[in-house]
């Protein structure tokens, strides 16, 4: 899905998507975004259902940072879910196991846990990847 990331000043993103004022995300490395404590960045995932993520340092300890996953709500939402509505309405009918939608929902979804977040499972990940090549 198409995707960037925004500081206050600058716009990154994918090298095949023409924003203006766009810089290749490729050619940006987490340490020159991430240079004190308090930095932010606001990445946006799949622009039509409109997904933000406001990503935070915490800390800088190493001019090699390692990046670390310290808290979070909730497991990711599914792919082309409708937004945060078509989320919402997903979450309403899993809780009833009388909505009509309930079991095409628990088919489509799998063994999905709305409520797991796991940045111990999250840092594995991270740990044994290479984090240029994930695809969240």
């Amino acid at each position: 899905h198409l995707h960037g990331f925004r500081d206050e000043h600058k716009c990154y993103g994918p090298v095949d998507v023409n924003f203006e004022n766009q810089i290749d995300e490729n050619s940006v490395l987490l340490n020159e975004i991430f240079k004190k404590k308090g930095s932010r960045l606001l990445y946006e995932y799949d622009f039509g259902d409109g997904w933000e993520h406001l990503i935070t340092c915490k800390d800088v300890l190493s001019k090699e940072p390692e990046i670390t996953v310290t808290g979070g709500k909730r497991a990711c939402p599914p792919e082309d879910c409708g937004g945060v509505p078509g989320y919402d309405q997903i979450l309403e009918a899993l809780a009833d196991s009388d909505d009509e939608e309930h079991d095409d929902l628990l088919d489509w979804l799998g063994d999905y846990d709305p409520e797991l977040f796991d940045a111990e499972e999250i840092n594995r990940i991270f740990r044994e990847s290479d984090i240029a090549d994930l695809d969240f």
